[in-house]
């Protein structure tokens, strides 16, 4: 499970720097398969912008890690809790509002991952598949980017490095 958190960090920060090398030098807006990342440009003269893109990917960067562990739980006192909330809360006392951003984006990961994979051969949507489509892009609201994100970080280790042992870590990193 931490090789995995590791890695799945370590991918997403390419997809950043790729993002970064992405970014228009006017605007200050990065681009990754055609989504746009307010903020992401080191010249941008909007510090509002630029700061809450610092945030957007600080929060990012927990959420990759906590990604593998989302499935545990554990017993306290009389209820279930998840074991990342602990984590974020007890072991690295993060603010409510990176709590609330992590738990407000792990869960959709896997459901963008299978939408994507229901629906790439798909040529049109049928009505049903367009409602159940909308009501996830409502529900995951201004966590899209980061699920995005994630998802392609989730599935490129799910391709490229889930089969390999993991008892031994490396620095190799191929794109």
């Amino acid at each position: 499970m931490v090789y995995q958190s590791l890695k799945i960090s370590q991918i997403l920060g390419a997809l950043l720097l790729q993002i970064y090398s992405q970014t228009d030098k006017d605007t200050g807006v990065g681009n990754l398969c055609q989504r746009e990342f307010p903020g992401s440009g080191l010249s941008s003269s909007d510090e509002a912008t630029q700061a809450a893109f610092k945030e957007f990917i600080k929060n990012t960067f927990y959420s990759a890690l906590m990604l593998p562990f989302n499935a545990y739980e554990y017993k306290n006192k009389n209820k279930t809790e998840k074991v990342i909330v602990k984590v974020l809360q007890e072991s690295l006392k993060k603010s409510n509002e990176v709590l609330k951003f992590v738990t407000g984006t792990i869960p959709f990961v896997q459901k963008a991952t299978e939408f994507a994979n229901k629906f790439a051969a798909t040529e049109s949507l049928n009505n049903n598949e367009k409602l159940e489509l909308g009501l996830f892009l409502r529900d995951a609201g201004h966590h899209w980017n980061s699920i995005f994100l994630l998802a392609i970080s989730q599935e490129y280790f799910n391709i490229h490095y889930q089969h390999l042992d993991h008892t031994t870590a490396t620095s190799e990193f191929d794109i």
